[in-house]
């Protein structure tokens, strides 16, 4: 892509899975410092774990990607504290944990970025995805509300919600029969991949964006049009 990140440090979760390496790949390439500690680095499970991880940076980002994710499947009858609350640690307050640790560097440099990697799960749902789409749609609200705190200091706040994206772990998890079907219930026909997430979110994080703040932005072939 044709922008520059020179100067400017991106920390991201789970940025060792499909959708985390693009984005990675791709804010390097703009010239980020990117910081993507693994999950034995910082356990997202635990404050004291992030704060010790944070405490080590030689950096301070200004740039923020939560991608970092689980999904547990669980039905109402089936839900169980310990399933519902490892989905909204991982997913939503470790999030929340960062960024009360890095949002006041950003507003005092007067520059910031952040994306929370939502899903099409934060827009609409399915049967058994309770935690997982509960986590997501509270995700959305986390984005709106803090766009509204941080814009008078250029910090932008969105998040981005793939569709079903072509994967390693899509590919494993799902037959070519299935990935057949979801393709033929999209309307542009074919499964997201990986780079369009990334691209998105490089444009987001820039200097290119000046006014996006406080939106969740689908990239799903407009699957939830429907």
């Amino acid at each position: 892509m044709n922008i520059d990140m020179t100067g400017h440090t991106l920390l991201i979760t789970g940025g060792h899975g499909g959708i985390g390496r693009a984005i990675c790949e791709c804010f390097s390439s703009c010239g980020a410092e990117v910081i993507a500690p693994p999950s034995r680095d910082m356990n997202l499970l635990n404050e004291a774990a992030i704060d010790s991880f944070l405490d080590t940076m030689t950096s301070q980002p200004d740039m923020v990607i939560h991608c970092a994710g689980v999904n547990e499947l669980a039905g109402i009858e089936e839900l169980a504290p310990e399933v519902l609350g490892k989905v909204f640690r991982v997913n939503l307050f470790s999030f929340m944990h960062i960024l009360k640790c890095t949002v006041p560097y950003m507003r005092t440099h007067h520059y910031g970025r952040i994306i929370g990697i939502s899903s099409l799960y934060g827009i609409v749902s399915r049967e058994r995805r309770i935690p997982y789409s509960s986590s997501k749609h509270a995700m959305n609200g986390l984005i709106k509300s803090l766009a509204l705190e941080t814009a008078g200091d250029n910090v932008l706040v969105n998040a981005v919600a793939p569709g079903y994206v072509m994967t390693e772990m899509t590919r494993k998890n799902l037959s070519p029969q299935e990935i057949e079907d979801i393709r033929q219930n999209i309307p542009t026909g074919r499964l997201q991949e990986a780079e369009e997430i990334a691209e998105l979110c490089c444009f987001l994080c820039s200097d290119m964006n000046q006014s996006i703040t406080g939106q969740v932005i689908p990239v799903d072939g407009g699957f939830t049009c429907r």
